[in-house]
């Protein structure tokens, strides 16, 4: 009896000694996933842009050559895209991914695509920051009986090993695409909102303006979703303190103000794309690609919206699949059936924050599935706060062993849908 008692004591002391990191499973997840991740990804860095739309990479490729040109940063709203004749103007996004790309492919000489999709990684794993950060209110907000900082750190392991895992984002994360550039600053934007609600801090709120600019810029259908959640955010925090009177009249104000960076990010779209169509409108060829005549093809039709081809082909069998592998609904709806109010909220307020690009842009999320990157970590963040609580309420080694299954899960739809192309060969393409 004392030499098993001795025995505890002796692993007691030693599990003292270990950083609390290294006793939490979860972060032991996070750090295979990030070491999976690099695995997987760094590898195919090289490869020719012709794996899943070649044309979006290579367009994409094509501006941030001719931008490496002169790096002048006044030029980039003129930046060129060689394909549609004089004056070789086709602007869609502004052109910030592709100016870092042109400035890592003057700085390093590695290829021009090498460069876009080592940008990409960057910007994929940059996302993380402001993961880390948003897991400070949102486990506020789960009314956890821990101490806020422990669900923090849990919460951040759980959704950045889905982060890094899931299958669209594993994929599409390493392309000479703009989505994780954009992710990022969406990201960056709620963080620094849902801060300036909670503190008033002025560089915070400096911070979301310019962060909503930006992610309005690069890509304005990634951004409703988090313009969505910084609202609903505010509303809640004016709500939750008004018995206080004082309080109150602060987060009342504070969401009043919370509107201008939402407007700022507006102005800046809107004035993006009036120059954009300007600039087409001086090529007969380019002129067929202005805002208003692909109004159709973004936004789609009524008849798509109560379509199966969105709700069943594109939701159920690619988005949802795709994002948290077909495990992640069944833990999703398991969680949330057992949750406590608060965590259920949050979780259900992710799952409609998911929705609400199919529903505005419709007809782009059927025809390329590289756009649900952005909104599948709407679904990432409702598995992750579920997962979250039930670590804390349930057997912490069981629900562990789910989030691996769920990893697991998502990696077969992974290596059966995107590893081919990921390191397919293109050497006699």
């Amino acid at each position: 009896m004392e030499k098993i008692e001795s025995d505890i004591s002796m692993k007691k002391v030693e599990d003292a000694r270990l950083p609390s990191c290294c006793r939490d499973p979860f972060a032991v997840i996070f750090a295979v996933a990030l070491v999976l991740y690099t695995i997987l990804t760094m590898p195919s860095l090289s490869q020719p842009l012709l794996d899943q739309h070649a044309f979006r990479q290579c367009q994409t490729a094509i501006s941030a050559e001719w931008l490496a040109t002169d790096l002048n940063p006044l030029r980039m709203p003129y930046y060129e895209t060689p394909v549609f004749g004089a004056p070789w103007r086709v602007p869609f996004e502004f052109p910030i991914f592709q100016w870092l790309a042109a400035v890592l492919h003057v700085v390093s000489g590695m290829a021009i695509g090498t460069a876009c999709r080592t940008v990409s990684v960057v910007m994929h794993l940059a996302c993380l920051f402001p993961l880390w950060r948003l897991a400070e209110p949102v486990a506020e907000m789960m009314n956890s009986a821990k101490p806020a900082a422990t669900v923090r750190r849990r919460l951040f392991w759980v959704v950045g090993s889905l982060f890094l895992l899931s299958p669209i984002l594993l994929y599409w994360s390493r392309t000479s695409l703009i989505e994780s550039t954009a992710l990022y600053f969406g990201l960056e934007y709620l963080a620094a909102q849902m801060r300036w609600t909670r503190t008033g801090a002025w560089p915070s709120f400096v911070a979301a303006v310019f962060f909503s600019a930006a992610a309005c810029l690069v890509k304005i259908t990634t951004f409703p979703p988090f313009a969505a959640a910084a609202m609903l955010d505010t509303i809640f925090a004016v709500m939750r303190r008004q018995p206080q009177r004082l309080a109150g009249r602060v987060l009342g104000w504070r969401l009043v103000a919370s509107v201008v960076p939402l407007a700022v990010g507006y102005c800046a779209i809107a004035s993006w794309v009036s120059f954009a169509d300007g600039q087409k409108m001086l090529n007969p060829l380019a002129a067929g690609t202005t805002s208003a005549a692909l109004h159709r093809w973004n936004y789609g039709t009524w008849q798509q919206r109560c379509s199966g081809e969105l709700w069943i082909d594109t939701v159920l069998l690619r988005g949802v699949p795709e994002a948290i592998g077909w495990i992640g609904p069944f833990i999703f709806l398991c969680g949330v059936a057992v949750a406590r109010p608060a965590t259920r909220g949050i979780a259900l307020a992710c799952g409609v924050l998911f929705l609400i690009p199919f529903l505005m842009f419709t007809n782009l999320h059927i025809r390329h599935n590289y756009y649900q990157y952005a909104v599948a970590s709407w679904l990432l963040m409702a598995v992750a706060v579920v997962v979250t609580e039930a670590s804390q309420r349930f057997s912490q080694r069981l629900i562990a062993v789910l989030l691996i299954a769920s990893l697991c899960g998502g990696g077969v739809m992974y290596a059966r849908y995107y590893l081919p192309w990921q390191f397919a060969s293109f050497r006699n393409d």
